[in-house]
């Protein structure tokens, strides 16, 4: 957090025209919001990693109801055992220390958009004892569960933009 708001790295966003801008910059030209938040995650080297190797990305952006916060976090981490037990790769999850309305997001990679819509390939019956051992009631309540635990829920598809 020191070196993040330091007058070197406040200097450099401003420079860089990305965020910390002045107020009458021609930056929010371009913008109708603009918001901070720091979040603690899954190790950056596996976050550039998994950027490097899929083109393809699902955000979904979530703002607990009261006194659920650690409610929806483990509902993330059990939505992961349920993607792992149906052959699928878990989504990296993301926790606000500070800033930001959003309590948590994750992000799932994928090749490219057939690949997120492609079904798991496994059976009803191994999607709902997948459900199960993930700690759900069953496969057909994981996302009911998880709408009791929030206010807000945004979620988007993005695709990769490479320069290369």
């Amino acid at each position: 957090m020191g070196d993040y708001m330091s007058e070197q790295q406040i200097a450099r966003r401003r420079a860089s025209r990305t965020q910390d801008q002045k107020y009458d910059s021609g930056y929010f030209d371009f913008i109708s919001f603009q918001e901070e938040q720091i979040v603690t995650g899954p190790p950056v080297e596996l976050l550039n990693n998994r950027f490097k190797t899929f083109s393809y990305y699902h955000v979904e952006i979530f703002q607990a109801l009261a006194g659920k916060r650690q409610a929806l976090y483990q509902q993330r981490k059990m939505e992961n055992v349920f993607l792992e037990e149906i052959g699928r790769q878990d989504n990296l999850i993301f926790t606000k220390v500070l800033g930001g309305e959003a309590d948590c997001f994750t992000i799932g990679f994928y090749r490219d958009i057939k690949h997120y819509a492609e079904g798991s390939g496994v059976s009803a019956e191994a999607e709902n004892e997948a459900a199960k051992k993930a700690g759900f009631e069953g496969a057909n309540t994981i996302g009911s569960y998880l709408r009791t635990l929030l206010l807000e829920h945004h979620d988007t598809l993005a695709n990769a933009v490479r320069a290369d």
